[in-house]
């Protein structure tokens, strides 16, 4: 049996939310909503003995940064210009991320949908390693 927790930058746990509601907190939040205690979103998606998990951190300039872990501690991170990797702006309090890896809400909710739905990373975004980052960038 699989469950879906939604983790709010408020720290509120939400267990199996609707994909509506999801994707309201995503393409059209309430004022503040993002700028509640950290900053940032969490799904975590649990299927058995597996746990899946997909960070959301937002940019009301950039877009949406995803980054995409799973139960063999592999890291995936959402990449939207690589010529933008060395750009460094702070998306949540003190944390800094690539420029480039920040999608638009419409492409960051075609891969959070599909977390949701399957635990897994959509193909119809691009993800990159980590390591991919040059020196000057951050993840």
């Amino acid at each position: 049996m699989s469950k879906l927790i939604l983790i709010e930058p408020t720290g509120r746990r939400i267990t199996d939310p609707s994909l509506d509601a999801v994707r309201q907190m995503i393409l059209s939040p309430p004022a503040g909503y993002w700028y509640e205690t950290i900053g940032v979103a969490i799904l975590e998606r649990f299927d058995g003995t597996s746990k899946k998990r997909l960070m959301v951190l937002p940019s009301e300039k950039h877009g949406i940064y995803l980054k995409y872990s799973d139960e063999a501690k592999q890291v995936w991170l959402s990449l939207e210009d690589r010529g933008k990797l060395t750009e460094v702006v702070e998306c949540a309090d003190e944390w800094y991320t690539s420029v480039g890896l920040f999608l638009p809400k419409e492409k960051a909710w075609v891969a959070i949908r599909e977390f949701c739905r399957t635990g897994n990373r959509t193909v119809e975004i691009t993800w990159i390693d980590p390591a991919e980052i040059p020196e000057g960038g951050s993840s």
